[in-house]
């Protein structure tokens, strides 16, 4: 396994940590655009912008460009044995330097389905690499906003756009406990990979629908999903990162369902390529 020659830790460590406290800040390639008290703290400003400069000019350095699984159209920068990346890291996890199947499965259904997101403003929440957000602007996305607490995650949503041409912008901070931003889709790839997580998490979403959002969820199966709170769209071959074995693995997309849905009937998908979910038990 990839992740047992890198010195890191399981998987599931891996993935954690996204959505850690954070002050919250939104920044594009031309700088802060405000909704956070980081206006009043100009030198703390500068000084994490300056921060993600060199983490992405480390990230462009030594972690090579290679295609998503299974979306060739797609360049990822990501961190081989070679990389160097406990230099960066530094004691973090660096879960945004490969891709995850929950993201590789929303980005291809983004993709082959870009009425979802076309000419709408959309929010990657735990963005990662920014993946899921790239797929997003190349599916005529009005406006992305890719949000992470992970600085480093970001400075790689910078490269990663750079790299596939597309103009995502960054909201650095912990969304979860707050209202949401302004958005027609909120796209959530491999966040519920914690207990706390997935409940904050869920309370989130609930907040997205209500105010008038579409949730749409891409997962491997993770222990802590809300089944209960998803309707089952459609399934990808997606294999989560570090796991061994000769089957493809798969993972699936879900519409997330406010309550006021919860006595609703699945969607179903038509989409060429998808296999089409059937509701889980309970």
């Amino acid at each position: 396994m990839l992740c047992n020659r890198l010195k890191f830790p399981k998987v599931k460590e891996l993935r954690a940590g996204p959505l850690a406290r954070a002050d919250i800040g939104v920044e594009s390639s031309q700088g802060n655009i405000g909704l956070s008290d980081w206006a009043e703290k100009p030198a703390e400003m500068a000084e994490a912008r300056a921060g993600r400069g060199a983490a992405r000019a480390f990230i462009a350095a030594n972690l090579p460009l290679k295609p998503a699984p299974g979306l060739p159209e797609i360049v990822i920068h990501t961190a081989t044995p070679a990389s160097g990346l406990r230099r960066l890291a530094a004691g973090r996890n660096p879960y945004w330097a490969w891709c995850w199947a929950g993201g590789l499965a929303l980005a291809r259904h983004t993709l082959a389905r870009p009425q979802t997101v076309a000419g709408r403003r959309v929010l990657d929440l735990g963005t990662g690499s920014g993946l899921v957000a790239i797929a997003a602007a190349r599916a005529g996305a009005a406006h992305v906003l890719a949000a992470d607490s992970d600085a480093d995650a970001l400075a790689a949503v910078e490269a990663n756009a750079a790299a596939n041409g597309v103009t995502i912008e960054c909201l650095h901070g912990d969304l979860l406990d707050g209202p949401p931003p302004a958005a027609d889709v909120v796209l959530v790839g491999d966040l519920f990979y914690d207990r706390a997580v997935a409940a904050r998490a869920t309370l989130f979403l609930e907040r997205c629908v209500e105010g008038g959002a579409q949730v749409l969820v891409g997962d491997p199966g993770r222990a802590f999903l809300p089944l209960a709170r998803l309707a089952p769209i459609a399934d990808y071959p997606a294999r989560d990162f570090g796991d061994s074995g000769e089957d493809e693995g798969r993972a699936r997309v879900f519409s997330f369902r406010g309550r006021s849905e919860l006595s609703s009937r699945p969607q179903r998908s038509d989409e060429p390529g998808a296999r089409v979910c059937a509701a889980r038990p309970g």
